[in-house]
């Protein structure tokens, strides 16, 4: 049996955080690499009993750092599946 995380079992909760912020000395080379990401919340997810499950799927993004690492295809492939 595949494993997944109790959090992500059911339908979890998305609770926004406070922005991730650059490096003072980064942070406009960050923004115009990233702009449609850069300055946005980051997010936790937490469980939900099942009398506030909705069952909407929820939308996953995944940044690579850009270097290859053994096992990046297989953390994509498990949160696709």
């Amino acid at each position: 049996e595949a494993y997944l995380p109790e959090v992500l079992r059911g339908t979890p909760q998305v609770v926004a955080k406070e922005a991730v912020p650059a490096d003072a000395g980064d942070a406009q080379t960050i923004r115009g690499l990233f702009p449609a990401t850069c300055d946005t919340p980051l997010v936790e997810f937490s469980a939900r009993s099942s009398a506030e499950a909705d069952r909407a799927p929820i939308k996953v993004g995944v940044v690579l750092s850009g270097g290859q690492a053994p096992g990046g295809h297989s953390v994509i492939a498990g949160i696709f599946d």
